[in-house]
């Protein structure tokens, strides 16, 4: 009967941490929702300033150095965009002059 009652005792207390846990995560889980629907509502309001599509490997680079404006990698990036053919000349300069 003891054997029982601890054996019980002791699931219900792992079924409580695991309860915790869950809860824990679900928590993280609408922090990181809340950040990726931010992100992607920035992402369409820069994308919009422009009539030219922005690889998103540039988007992030504005997005993530926003609080910083440390555009040094942009520049390269953009270089890089131009070179590959995914943007014009013309619009890496525009996004030069804008952002770097």
């Amino acid at each position: 009967m003891l054997k029982n009652l601890l054996k019980y005792k002791l699931s219900s207390l792992n079924f409580s941490n695991q309860i915790k846990e869950f809860e824990h995560k679900q928590f993280e889980l609408n922090i990181l929702q809340d950040e990726i629907s931010e992100w992607n509502d920035k992402s369409i309001k820069i994308q919009s300033n422009f009539d030219f599509v922005l690889p998103n490997y540039i988007i992030y680079e504005i997005l993530e150095n926003e609080n910083t404006k440390n555009y040094f990698n942009l520049h390269y990036l953009i270089n890089c965009a131009v070179i590959n053919g995914r943007i014009t000349e013309d619009n890496g300069k525009l996004l030069k002059k804008i952002y770097c």
